[in-house]
């Protein structure tokens, strides 16, 4: 800290080595390697960032601007410039810190920038005002649960004040084809308990199952005829000759807790060696 004709000059660094997290007994989630920085000048109430640093890991953001506090409310106006993300580096960053399961991979680019304008009392919003922009450049999802990779996945994600949006999402797995728009509400910024809601619109030339899921037996089922195994595109989850009481549902967890409506509409899809044309 230090006097400047303008107010208060300050220079903040804060370093944390490693953070771990345990919640009862699973494995701990380890932060490591975060940082912040923070240089500007202080002149109630305004604080004034010439630079603003945040980092985790290979997550960093760098940003500029001006804060303001008056008595309950903050006022932001803080630009958060373009950051690019290497999707390889922080996949493997959150598997190695226990954030996410391992087994899949991922690998691409992703570009960050927006703003956080505007006042914002914390009670009930658990962001303030925000307009941030996700940019995916052909990133890469392989998974051993899929027969080919995820590929070419490129669009927007926008998240503006608590309503999230995708935008011309596009994607290919082997001869097939997905492109996805979709707007969701009550997933970001929202600290009391909402449900959230979405809507979705996903279409294509051809979605070819047989070359994307594994046939999976329905060991549940009777054989077919003949003696021979009955055989389904399942989840591989439900693929067992009984069912314990306490599985869970293979669906995510992120679609169960959203209400959603929308539409599908493909030229073809194909399953199980039948093709099935203007599907929607």
């Amino acid at each position: 800290l230090a006097l400047a004709d303008a107010g208060l000059r300050v220079e903040s660094t804060t370093r944390l080595d490693r953070v771990s997290v345990r919640s009862g007994s699973e494995p701990p989630t380890v932060l490591q390697d975060m940082r912040f920085d923070l240089d500007g000048t202080w002149s109630d109430p305004l604080l004034s960032a010439e630079s603003i640093h945040i980092g985790l890991g290979p997550f960093v953001i760098q940003a500029s601007g001006k804060v303001s506090f008056q008595d309950e409310v903050t006022h932001f106006d803080v630009h958060v410039g373009k950051q690019a993300v290497d999707l390889a580096q922080a996949w493997t960053y959150l598997i190695d810190n226990n954030m996410v399961e391992g087994g899949v991979s991922l690998a691409g680019s992703l570009e960050l920038s927006g703003r956080l304008r505007g006042p914002w009392k914390s009670a009930g919003i658990a962001l303030p005002p925000h307009d941030i922009t996700l940019r995916i450049k052909d990133a890469v999802y392989t998974d051993p649960e899929l027969l080919v990779p995820v590929r070419e996945i490129r669009g927007d994600i926008e998240i503006k004040d608590g309503t999230v949006g995708i935008h011309a999402l596009s994607t290919r797995a082997g001869a097939s084809d997905l492109s996805l728009e979709a707007s969701a509400t009550g997933l970001v910024g929202v600290s009391a308990h909402t449900r959230p809601e979405a809507e979705f619109a996903l279409s294509g030339k051809l979605l070819d199952l047989d070359e994307i899921l594994p046939p999976v037996p329905m060991a549940a089922a009777a054989p077919g005829k003949g003696g021979k195994a009955q055989w389904g595109l399942t989840p591989s989850a439900w693929a067992t000759p009984t069912l314990p009481t306490d599985m869970s549902s293979p669906v995510p967890m992120l679609v169960r807790m959203i209400d959603g409506k929308g539409t599908v509409a493909f030229d073809r899809v194909k399953s199980e060696g039948v093709a099935y044309d203007n599907l929607s």
